[in-house]
Order: C-alpha cells, then sequence, then structure tokens
C-alpha cells in the first residue's frame, strides 16, 4: 500500500518513522528546501547554533524524550532558572517574585486546579463550560489580579506560553494546556534542549526512515475519494491509498480539496489561533551576562518578553530575545524592517546597559511571516475548543491529518509527536 506523507516537520517524520518500522510504501513531500517545519536551526560562523523555531523540552515530555533516545542522543540541561525580572525600574528574581504577583499567582493556580477537577480530560467534550469556552483567560486574570505588576506577570507567562496575548485564548483552552501541569512540582517547564537542535533531530529521523524526500514541493490541490487520494503540486501528480497532511492549519486552508472537506473540519481550521511569534539571537563577543545574574534569563516589560542565553556550541556567545502576542504584531506593523534587531536590542540596553559595548549583531526570524507557517504554534481561541477542536484531526476517507494543532499537548513538540502516533495507527487501520 502507497502512502504519502506531506510536511516533514515532527509530525511528518515521526509518523513516517512509525509507519516505515510498520513496512509501508512512502513518499515524502516538503514545500521548504529542507526537514524540520518549524524546528529551524541556523548554524553560526564560530561552530555554533541558534534555534529559529522550537527549543525547549519540558522533563515531562516523554515522547520527545524516549525519540531522542531512540535516536542516540541525550537530552541537554538547561540552568536558566531562576532568571530576573524586571518591571517599571524594579528588579527581583524570578523564585522570589514580589508579594502582590506570587499572591495573584497562587490565586490564579487554586482556581485552576479546582476548575480541572470539574472538567473532563477531552476538553471538547465540556458541552457545560460553554461560557469558559467563549471567555478569554484575561477575565481571570483580571479578577485575580489587585495590582499593574501581577497582572503583567500573568500575561508574560501567558505570551510565552501560548504565544498570543490572553485576550486571544479561551478559558477552556487555557484549561485543556494547564492540566498538563497539574502533577508538577517544579523545575519541568523548558528543562531540557535537543542536543543537536531541532534540525538536528530531524536529520536523524529521516536517516532512520531511510528515504529520499521532494523538496520545494508546495501541496496545491488534493482530490480524494473513498479508494485513494491524487495530490498535485506544482510541478507533479501523485496517486496513493492513502495520505497523511502534516500542514499548519492555515497553510493547509489554502489548499484546494476535491470534494471539499467536511464543513465542520473547514470550520475548525478557520477558528484555530496561529501566534505571531518573533525570535531575535543576538551575538556578543562574550558572555558578559555571566558575571552580571549567571544565566542571562530576564522576564521584562518590554516589547521582548524574555531574554535566554542561547549559545549553543563553539565560540559563539548568543542571548535569545522572544516577542508575542500583541507586541509581535505591532512589531509587524511598525514597518522597521532592517532595523527591528537593533531597535529591540536598544530596548534590551535601556533594561541591561552592560550588554552594548560586547555587541557584535543579531538576527531575527518572523513566524507571522513565515508563508509554510504563518505563526509559531497553535492556541485555542475563544469558542474553538467546543467550536470544532475535536475536527481538526479526525480523518477524512483515506485523508490523515498531524501536527501540534491535532493533539492535546497543543503547541509543543510532544503534541506533533502525540499526533503521529495516532495518525499511524490510524494509516495502519485504514490499510488493513
Amino acid at each position: 500500500m502507497k502512502v504519502g506523507v506531506v510536511g516533514l516537520g515532527a509530525a511528518g517524520l515521526r509518523a513516517a518513522m512509525l509507519l516505515r518500522q510498520a513496512g509501508v510504501d512512502l513518499h515524502l513531500f516538503e514545500a521548504r528546501d529542507r526537514v524540520g517545519g518549524r524546528l529551524h536551526t541556523i548554524p553560526l560562523e564560530g561552530g555554533g547554533f541558534i534555534e529559529a523555531g522550537g527549543e525547549w523540552i519540558d522533563s515531562d515530555h516523554h515522547r520527545v524524550l524516549s525519540l531522542l533516545t531512540e535516536l542516540g542522543q541525550a537530552p541537554e540541561p538547561s540552568d536558566q532558572w531562576p532568571g530576573r525580572v524586571f518591571h517599571d525600574g524594579q528588579w527581583c528574581r524570578e523564585d522570589a517574585l514580589w508579594e502582590d504577583v506570587a499572591e495573584s499567582v497562587e490565586l490564579l493556580e487554586a482556581r485552576a486546579r479546582q476548575a480541572c477537577a470539574e472538567l473532563n480530560p477531552v476538553p471538547w467534550l465540556n458541552l457545560d463550560r460553554k461560557d469558559w469556552d467563549s471567555t478569554p483567560i484575561s477575565q481571570w486574570f483580571d479578577e485575580c489580579t489587585t495590582s499593574h505588576r501581577a497582572r503583567w506577570w500573568l500575561e508574560a507567562l501567558t505570551k510565552s506560553d501560548e504565544g498570543d496575548s490572553s485576550d486571544r485564548i479561551s478559558i477552556l483552552g487555557w484549561l485543556a494546556g494547564y492540566r498538563h501541569y497539574l502533577d508538577r512540582q517544579g523545575g519541568e517547564m523548558s528543562a531540557l534542549r535537543m542536543p543537536q537542535g531541532g534540525q538536528g533531530l530531524c536529520q536523524a529521523m529521516l536517516q532512520q526512515i531511510g528515504l529520499e524526500p521532494h523538496f520545494d514541493c508546495p501541496l496545491e490541490r488534493v482530490e480524494h475519494s473513498d479508494s485513494g487520494v491524487r495530490l498535485l503540486f506544482a510541478d507533479r501528480i501523485e496517486d496513493f491509498d492513502a495520505v497523511i497532511l502534516t500542514l499548519p492549519p492555515w497553510p493547509l486552508r489554502k489548499v484546494e480539496f476535491e470534494p471539499r472537506l467536511p464543513r465542520e473540519k473547514v470550520f475548525a481550521l478557520q477558528r484555530i489561533g496561529m501566534s505571531p511569534s518573533v525570535k531575535v539571537a543576538w551575538r556578543f563577543r562574550e558572555p558578559f551576562w555571566k558575571d552580571l545574574h549567571g544565566s542571562g534569563r530576564l522576564i521584562a516589560n518590554r516589547v521582548f518578553q524574555q531574554v535566554w542565553d542561547g549559545s549553543r556550541g563553539g565560540q559563539d556567545f548568543v542571548l535569545m530575545a522572544y516577542v508575542n502576542g500583541d507586541d509581535a504584531l505591532w512589531l509587524n506593523h511598525e514597518k522597521l524592517g532592517d532595523r527591528v534587531v537593533d531597535w529591540l536590542f536598544d530596548e534590551f540596553t535601556e533594561v541591561v546597559p552592560e550588554a552594548r559595548p560586547h555587541y557584535l549583531g543579531g538576527t531575527i526570524y518572523d513566524w507571522a511571516r513565515d508563508r509554510w507557517a504563518e505563526g509559531s504554534f497553535s492556541h485555542l481561541k475563544p469558542r474553538f475548543v467546543l467550536g470544532g477542536m475535536e475536527h481538526v484531526g479526525t480523518p477524512v476517507g483515506r485523508l490523515f491529518f498531524a501536527g501540534e494543532h491535532t493533539a492535546l499537548w497543543t503547541g509543543f513538540i510532544e503534541g506533533a509527536l502525540e499526533s503521529a502516533e495516532r495518525v499511524a495507527e490510524e494509516v495502519k487501520k485504514c490499510l488493513g
């Protein structure tokens, strides 16, 4: 039986690995000129690299850790936490937050734990919680805070975790993610990194699959029936017994389907959110931050929300910065062009002036403007969980759908692998 896999990010490659192990005849297609998708590792002149895309592994992301072990790659521990926090001229440590901030975090977490205890773990089965599905989590943030500083802190954490501003994340969607954290003891988040970068992980998966992909093959049209699937690319036409589509939701909406996808799936793809994230890498002559405050991790009420040590081998010293949500949209509309990296660095030096003498330059990757992604990762907007989430990953005949946006670990590499496991079983069942 002949199966096509379209999209060679983490989900497509892992699904191909599992099906290859089952002896399926596979054919791989990718619109880019590389594997990895939103895992994008960029080499530096000094022998190191930076991660323009997905970078972190939580210590309870067991699928990712198991895959790394399978591929002979030992995850690298991170020593970023605790970092420093800056708000309106005042500093504190991340593990010793201001009292008003700590109280608000405690109040929100207590409310979230109580809510999760009342919810079905399958998000879209909570039909009696339409109020939480239609209401943004920003309302809870407002209700759990008594100071501007505490409200900012909850927003900063949400932008880093969800990739967008809290008024574009539903309460029910936020809780669907929060429930993954209920058994954590502390220190699990962003605890590890891929030793060879996201690109190294994906290259290792491709090597194990042992097939030559078709690169520079953007999908334009899909013709499907009960007996098979025809894929029409810009320069080729291929027929298959089944096809796995792992395109991110917004690029997937631009593909022509004949017959059209079911109304509920189209509706779901229109409603799912994609995070307008920007990642910035600043290069330095030396790691000046180690003498200042250790790890380099900083969360600040600036356009850049989070900074961390992104140095990965070689002679390169790098700080990475993250811009999400409204701030990322603002950057896109300011038309800063090539000046955006230095403009953000100027913002950074207002908080950390010691950085200026060591600065060499930087690079930026804007995922909202990546034509094959149109955002860094998905999130659950108001009226999405009960208004389409269950349909995003469901098969349509011999068409199968994978990617982090189809998983319960929404927005994570773990979710991409979760979806790959599901879709591999669906295909095997379909093929008998």
